[in-house]
C-alpha cells in the first residue's frame, strides 16, 4: 500500500472517529473537535484530489463553512460526515489483479500469473483471470456478472 493511501485511511479513520463522538443540533456550538475535524478534512481533500474530484470539491466547501459565527453549520457537518463514509468505502477494498486477454495468449498469461505470484505471494484472492486453472470463475457462474462483481468489490 503506498504511504499516500495509508494517510488517507488514517486521515478518514481519524475524522470519522471524531464525527462520532459529536451530537450535533441546529445550535451546537464549535469547538475543539470541530476544529480537529476542519484540520483533518484540510489535510485530505488535497490527498484524494486526482482520485476523487467531486470529493474534494465537496468536503473543500464544506471545511470553510462548516462553522458559522461559532456554531456548527448542520448542513456541510453533513456533507463532511457523508463524504468520509464514501471514501472510507472505497479505500476499503482490497486490491486485485484483473487479467484481460485473448485466448491465444493464454501461454503467455500463464507465464504472467506465475511471474506475478512470485512477486505477491500465493494468494489466488489477488487475482482474477479466467484462463489459468486456479484463477478461473467458479463452475456455474456466468462470466459477465462475475467480471463486474469483482470490479465493484475491489480495488481492481
Amino acid at each position: 500500500m503506498a504511504k499516500e493511501d495509508r494517510q488517507i485511511k488514517e486521515l478518514i479513520n481519524e475524522g470519522l472517529s471524531i464525527i462520532s463522538q459529536m451530537k450535533i443540533r441546529s445550535d451546537s456550538y464549535a469547538g475543539p473537535n470541530t476544529n480537529k475535524l476542519k484540520e483533518i478534512v484540510k489535510n485530505l481533500y488535497p490527498l484524494i484530489s486526482n482520485d476523487y474530484p467531486l470529493l474534494r470539491d465537496i468536503l473543500s466547501k464544506a471545511e470553510t463553512k462548516l462553522i458559522e459565527n461559532g456554531i456548527i453549520n448542520a448542513f456541510f457537518f453533513g456533507d463532511i460526515r457523508t463524504s468520509l463514509k464514501i471514501l472510507k468505502a472505497n479505500y476499503s477494498r482490497p486490491p486485485k489483479i484483473f487479467i484481460s486477454h485473448k485466448s491465444e495468449d493464454e501461454a503467455f498469461v500463464k507465464a504472467l500469473v506465475k511471474l506475478l505470484r512470485l512477486y505477491i505471494g500465493s494468494e489466488t484472492e489477488k487475482i482474477f483471470c479466467s484462463s489459468v486453472p486456479t484463477y478461473k470463475i467458479g463452475i456455474g457462474k456466468e462470466i459477465f456478472p462475475e467480471i463486474k462483481s469483482q470490479f465493484e468489490g475491489n480495488d481492481i
